[in-house]
C-alpha cells in the first residue's frame, strides 16, 4: 500500500522549491517600496515616467540610508533611463562594492557591463541608424530597452525585445536564462524549459548552468501537472531476504486533466512476487486495470477512485473492482536535489509522513497505513545524492489477516546517480513483528531494490 502514496509527495513541493531557485537566480520585476511617504512618492513618479523627480525623491532617501543598497541599484536604473550613463554606473559600483545580497550585485554587474559597451558603440557608431524611414535600433539598444520593460513591469515587451535580442546573440546565455524565468511566469513552461537546456548546454558561467540545471529538473516534474494529458509510472522492485522473495509493484495512470486538481483516465495496478502460492501466501497478487478519477483537496491530500477489472492471481478468480484511495503525504524541510559549482549547502534532514486509507472491493477489506521517515540528505554533484534514513511502518486491515497487520522498524540508504529519470536504489535493515498471531512470524529481514517514478507531459 506505500505504492498509493509514495508517488504524489514530491510533485508537491516542485512549486516552493522552483520559487526558492528564482529568489536566488532570476531576475525581480518589481523592487518593493518603503514605509516611507517620501520612497512611495519616488515609486510612483518614477512608475509613471517622472525619472526625474524620482531621481531626486531616491538620492534624498539614500542620503540618510546609505546601507539600502536596493535603492541604489533602482538609481542605476533610473539615471540609465535618462542616458545619464555615468551617474549610472557610480550607483551600479556602490552596489557591486557594498550589497550583501548576491542577486542585487549580479543585477548591478550585468547592467554594467551593458552600459559600458553602449557608451563605446555611442563612441564608434550611432545608435540609431535610418533606413527607408525606419528606426532600425543596434543590439545593446534593444538589449538595454528590453530592460527597462522587464523593471517596468512589462514582461511581455521585454520577451519580445529579449526574443529579438537573442536572434542575433544566440550564445548570450545571460538573455536566454532571462526569457527562461519570464516563461516560468507567464506559465509557457515547454518555452521555459527550452531555454533552460540552451543555458545548460552552452553557458560557461557555474552560477547561470547551476540554476539552469535545477530549473530544468524541478520544470519536468512539474510540466505533467499542468497538461491536458500526461503520464505518470511507479515501478517498485525489492528482493527480502527473510522470505527469499522477489516483489514488484507496477502502476501506471494516463492522465486526463479535467478541471483544475481533477483528473480522470486510464491505469493499471500489476503486484507480484515471486514465491506467493495459493496454499501459502506472503502478498496479494492481482492485474488490475480500468479507469479512475482523482481530486488533489490540497497539495497533501488526495482521493482517488479506481473502478477496473481485476485477475486474483492465487485464487484464480477474475472480478470487477471498486477502489477509493485517501491519500496524505507531508514533507517537513525541502532538501535540494541539485548541486553544483556554486553550490554551498549540500546536507539537509528532513522527515516524510505518509498515511493512507483505502477500501479494496476484490478483497471486501479496508486497509490503512502510517509511515514516517527521517532523512539524511547528502548531494554528491549533480542530480546525485546519498540518503541515510529511519522508518517506521504501521499496516492493518479490517479483516485482520496476520500478513496485512504488522509494524516495522528500518534503517536504510538510498542512492540516486546524476541522472534526472534513473531509479532511486536502496538497501535497507527492517525488523518486522506482527500482532494478529497466526503462521507468520516476526522476522528481521535485508531489504534491497530500486523505486522509479517518471512523470511526462503527453
Amino acid at each position: 500500500m506505500l505504492s498509493y502514496i509514495q508517488k504524489s509527495l514530491s510533485k508537491h513541493i516542485l512549486i516552493s522549491i522552483f520559487i526558492t531557485i528564482i529568489a536566488i537566480f532570476g531576475d525581480k520585476n518589481v523592487i518593493k517600496a518603503q514605509d516611507t511617504d517620501s520612497l512611495n512618492l519616488a515609486y510612483e513618479y518614477y512608475n509613471s515616467g517622472r525619472i526625474q523627480e524620482s531621481i531626486i525623491l531616491f538620492e534624498n532617501y539614500v542620503k540618510v540610508n546609505p546601507n539600502d543598497t536596493k535603492i541604489y541599484l533602482q538609481l542605476g536604473f533610473a539615471y540609465n533611463n535618462i542616458k545619464d550613463f555615468d551617474n549610472a554606473i557610480k550607483n551600479f559600483d556602490y552596489v557591486i562594492n557594498n550589497s550583501i545580497n548576491a542577486e542585487e550585485i549580479s543585477r548591478a554587474k550585468i547592467q554594467k557591463s551593458y552600459i559600458e559597451e553602449e557608451k563605446k558603440n555611442l563612441v564608434t557608431n550611432e545608435n540609431l541608424q535610418i533606413k527607408d524611414t525606419t528606426v532600425e535600433k543596434d543590439p545593446m539598444y534593444e538589449l538595454n530597452l528590453a530592460y527597462k520593460e522587464l523593471n517596468d513591469g512589462n514582461n511581455d515587451k521585454a520577451i519580445s525585445l529579449f526574443e529579438n535580442y537573442s536572434k542575433s546573440n544566440p550564445t548570450d546565455t545571460r538573455v536566454s536564462l532571462q526569457l527562461a524565468y519570464l516563461y516560468f511566469k507567464k506559465e509557457e513552461y515547454n518555452k521555459s524549459l527550452d531555454k533552460f537546456e540552451i543555458v545548460s548546454a552552452n553557458s560557461k558561467d557555474d552560477k547561470e548552468i547551476d540554476a539552469a540545471k535545477q530549473s530544468i529538473y524541478v520544470l519536468r516534474q512539474m510540466m505533467p501537472m499542468y497538461s491536458k494529458f500526461s503520464n505518470d509510472l511507479y515501478l517498485y522492485n525489492m528482493y527480502d531476504t527473510y522470505q527469499e522473495n522477489y516483489i514488484l509493484n507496477f502502476i501506471d495512470h494516463f492522465n486526463i486533466n479535467i478541471a483544475k486538481n481533477v483528473y480522470t483516465g486510464f491505469y493499471i495496478d500489476i503486484f507480484m512476487d515471486s514465491r506467493s502460492k495459493p496454499d501459502l501466501i506472503y502478498n496479494d497478487r492481482y492485474i488490475e486495470f480500468g479507469g479512475f478519477w482523482k481530486v488533489f483537496f490540497l497539495k497533501y491530500l488526495t482521493f482517488e477512485l479506481r473502478t477496473g477489472l481485476v485477475r486474483e492471481i492465487d485464487f484464480k478468480n477474475n472480478s470487477f473492482n471498486i477502489k477509493p484511495i485517501l491519500t496524505f503525504g507531508y514533507r517537513l524541510g525541502e532538501p535540494n536535489i541539485y548541486s553544483g559549482a556554486t553550490t554551498k549547502e549540500k546536507e539537509f534532514l528532513y522527515v516524510d509522513v505518509y498515511s493512507t486509507v483505502l477500501y479494496d472491493y476484490k478483497f471486501r477489506n479496508v486497509f490503512g497505513q502510517i509511515y514516517l521517515r527521517e532523512v539524511a540528505r547528502f548531494l554528491t554533484g549533480g542530480y546525485s545524492y546519498f540518503e541515510f534514513y529511519l522508518g517506521q511502518n504501521v499496516l492493518g486491515d479490517t479483516k485482520q489477516y496476520d500478513f496485512n497487520n504488522y509494524g516495522e522498524i528500518s534503517a536504510g540508504i538510498n542512492f540516486k546517480p546524476s541522472l534526472i529519470n534513473f531509479p532511486l536504489l536502496f538497501i535497507e535493515a527492517t525488523n518486522k513483528f506482527y500482532w494478529k498471531g497466526g503462521p507468520t512470524k516476526n522476522s528481521f529481514q535485508i531489504k534491497a531494490g530500486f523505486l522509479l517514478n517518471f512523470n511526462l507531459p503527453l
